[in-house]
This record gives structure tokens, sequence and C-alpha cells, in this order.
């Protein structure tokens, strides 16, 4: 866990590293990746590469700024198979709610098998439309987004309220950010993080997949730092 430390600038006794080293990331991945989960990089979850588990460094740079504490209700969205998601339950812990919201049935599918026992609901929904989130979902109060974004939906800002923290992959100047976005009454206060790579945003019918891919090649530790690396 030093490297993931490192990247995302955390001491090595920081909750997210705790759950990071606790959560069994191999279990959300396709069988044939099971050697590369123990790697700190991204994984595709099918050959279309449109959905993956990204690497152990990108979720703690994201959760440094999402800041998800006991108790508290988060709500994922591109949840994929559920490793984000079951991270966020071990730090929000039993008194905490997360709630994820998957495109692709079939990854939903996945990820139940695994976020059941732990108390935590996965839905089929599309991000983008908020009257697709389950019950309950638009009043969580930290919301993280596993999928780049030109700017933080309008149709979102009609349903969370103020106060709500949205930690996104935006545009600023052309550049992908990771953004720290808190929706005030009088507008939007975003603070900007590093320049990342996140998978496109998916929307509509998902395409035609089959369930095996080759995993992907291991990445050199002087490579720049990514978030769900498009290859």
């Amino acid at each position: 866990l030093e490297s993931v430390a490192a990247i995302a600038g955390l001491p090595l006794d920081h909750p997210i590293l705790a759950a990071i080293d606790a959560v069994p990331r191999e279990r959300f991945v396709p069988v044939e990746a099971l050697d590369a989960s123990t790697k700190d990089f991204a994984i595709p979850l099918d050959e279309t590469r449109l959905a993956s588990v990204s690497a152990m460094h990108a979720y703690a740079m994201v959760y440094r700024m999402l800041d998800p504490q006991p108790g508290d209700g988060v709500l994922d969205l591109g949840a994929g198979t559920g490793y984000g998601a079951a991270l966020l339950h071990a730090l929000v812990g039993d008194q905490g709610e997360v709630i994820g919201i998957e495109l692709d049935p079939a990854l939903v599918e996945r990820a139940q098998a695994e976020l059941e026992p732990l108390g935590v609901r996965c839905h089929v929904g599309d991000a983008l439309d908020p009257e697709s989130w389950p019950p309950g979902a638009a009043s969580l109060r930290k919301v993280t987004v596993g999928f780049a974004l030109g700017t933080i939906p309008p149709a979102w800002l009609h349903v969370l309220a103020p106060g709500t923290v949205i930690v996104a992959p935006l545009e600023l100047d052309g550049v992908l950010r990771l953004c720290r976005t808190v929706l005030r009454e009088g507008g939007l206060e975003q603070q900007w993080g590093e320049e990342v790579r996140f998978v496109p945003t998916r929307h509509g019918p998902m395409p035609a997949r089959s369930s095996s891919i080759d995993p992907p090649p291991e990445r050199s530790r002087a490579a720049p730092v990514h978030l769900t690396v498009l290859d």
C-alpha cells in the first residue's frame, strides 16, 4: 500500500488505505484478471472497455476528495461490479448507507452477489437520469462519479440538496480533471484536482459483449497517474 499512499497523498494509517487493504479486489474482477487484481492499475470488465475496476490509487484519490465518514450516505454513480461501493461501505460503516447505480444489468448482478451480504444496494439505472434512481438515492449527501463528464448535469442539480458533495472527473479548459463540487444555494463551489482519464459516459442500451477479456499489461510505476485508465 505504500505506493498507493504516495500517489494519493495519504498517510499509511489513513482509513481509506485500511479499506483498500481489507476489501478483496479479486472478487470484483473477471476470473481472467484474478492475478491482475493485486496490481495497482485499472482492470476492464469486458472487451468493450466501457467499464472497469479502477486502479487502487484512483479510489484513494477520489475518496480523499470525497472524505466519506462513518455514518455518511454515499451515492456511487457508475458502480460497475461494486468494488468502489464495497470500499465506501468499509468507510461509512453499518450506520452509513451506500447506493450504487450502474447501467449494465450484468454488472449489477455481479455487484449484488458481493454487496448484498454487506447491506449495500446496487441498482440498474442511468446515472445521468435521476428519474431512474431508486427511492432515497437523491437524499444521500455525498456522490462519487466513475465516468467522464463535461459539467455537472443540470438534472442532478434539480434533485440533490444544497450541501451535497460530488467528486467527478470534469472538463476544465479542455482538460479532464478530478473535481470536488459542493452544491450551494447560490451556485457551485468547486475545487480542482489532478488531470485524469476516465471511461466515457455510458448512456442508453448497452453494446453487445462477451464475458471474457484479456488481462491488461502491467503498467510501469513511472507512468502518469490516471483514474479508470482507457487503453
